[in-house]
């Protein structure tokens, strides 16, 4: 009797040991550097004095490095201390997509790629792009898929060789700062669908969307592609531009407690790599000869440009009442200042010295 009772418990023993064992190696899998109690009942979501960051690693197999496969590193740190407090890699990430990455309060939401042929640039059996999130405990899943094989026979590339695939959304979003909502572009350029859809993401279901059609009814000037910006910090309006080519031509706010919109136009020569103040409505561009996507005839426009002895105007415009004020002048025409918004009110650019200078606007 008695050693039938060692037998039980000895099983018992072992059944709690492989539960928590499987856990902590395949769910968890986290370096935790607090203590072990301590991570057990918190919620995975970063606390007031926690900062979240992350870099992305090319792992540099394939030849072509805007297209490598990465892999994404997070850390966590304490704000006061510095001390890091949680780290993880999630792979799968494509190294060269300009936004594949986004750090909330609650989690990480992140593009994916599967079964690519990265050498070849082409999809293989099997292959899809997916959104997923990750808490700060190293637990995933996946969100919607983008793009994947095609079931219908009719490829979004077409004439390229390999797996037939469709794309039902492109590699881009923008998550709320609040973690409701979720923007994503459907359809391209040409397609009676495309537009920009705001998903709930407990639901997944549509909650809005924007149309170019619908832009076109109010603004026929404004045919072009839809670019994602931000969200303004309290997830009240989501700011987006439309664009064609290198140019930007209007920007516009939707209103995400009535889902009403409103259009901007921009000045010319407002180009994608301006930047954007989402709380105040105040863009940045500069007046030079326009960006050709050859740099053999940038450079020629360049020399003429300086033999007509011009100057290159860089300019702070307010969206709502289209006042411009003129911030610094250079004489490379093709120079970008490298605008950035320090804080809500503070733009930092870059003069062709290398200087850096700071303008403090109004509210």
């Amino acid at each position: 009797m008695i050693k039938k009772i060692l037998v039980i418990l000895a099983l018992f023993g072992l059944v709690v040991f492989a539960t928590f064992y499987f856990f902590d190696r395949n769910v968890r899998q986290v370096e935790v550097i607090k203590e072990t109690q301590e991570m057990q009942t918190q919620s995975f979501c970063l606390h007031d004095d926690e900062l979240a960051n992350f870099e992305i690693e090319p792992l540099g197999k394939y030849p072509s490095p805007g297209y490598d496969e990465g892999m994404v590193r997070i850390s966590v740190k304490q704000i006061t201390t510095g001390k890091e407090i949680v780290k993880f890699e999630i792979g799968n990430v494509e190294s060269g997509n300009y936004h594949p990455v986004e750090l909330h309060k609650c989690g990480v939401y992140i593009i994916r790629g599967f079964n690519f042929d990265n050498k070849k640039f082409r999809p293989l059996p099997g292959f899809r792009r997916e959104l997923w999130f990750y808490n700060y405990g190293w637990v995933g899943k996946k969100i919607i898929t983008l793009a994947g094989e095609s079931k219908d026979g009719i490829s979004d590339a077409a004439g390229v060789p390999g797996t037939l695939y469709a794309v039902d959304y492109s590699y881009d979003f923008r998550v709320d700062p609040l973690e409701k909502y979720i923007i994503l572009e459907k359809g391209y350029l040409g397609k009676d669908d495309y537009s920009l859809v705001i998903k709930d993401l407990r639901t997944l279901k549509d909650a809005f969307m924007l149309s170019l059609a619908d832009i076109a009814k109010k603004k026929p000037n404004f045919a072009g592609s839809f670019g994602m910006r931000q969200w303004t910090k309290d997830g009240k309006y989501f700011w987006g531009d439309i664009f064609d080519g290198a140019d930007v031509l209007a920007v516009f706010r939707i209103d995400s407690a009535t889902w009403k919109w409103e259009v901007f136009e921009v000045p010319p020569y407002t180009m994608g790599g301006t930047a954007l103040n989402a709380e105040y409505g105040y863009i940045t561009y500069s007046d030079g000869p326009p960006w050709t996507g050859d740099a053999e005839f940038d450079q020629i426009n360049k020399a003429k440009w300086l033999k007509e002895g011009k100057k290159l105007h860089f300019y702070l415009y307010s969206v709502f009442t289209k006042e411009k004020t003129l911030l610094t002048t250079a004489d490379d025409p093709l120079w970008s200042f490298k605008p950035e918004w320090l804080s809500d009110t503070k733009l930092q650019y870059e003069l062709p010295s290398g200087e850096k200078k700071v303008y403090e606007t109004k509210k």
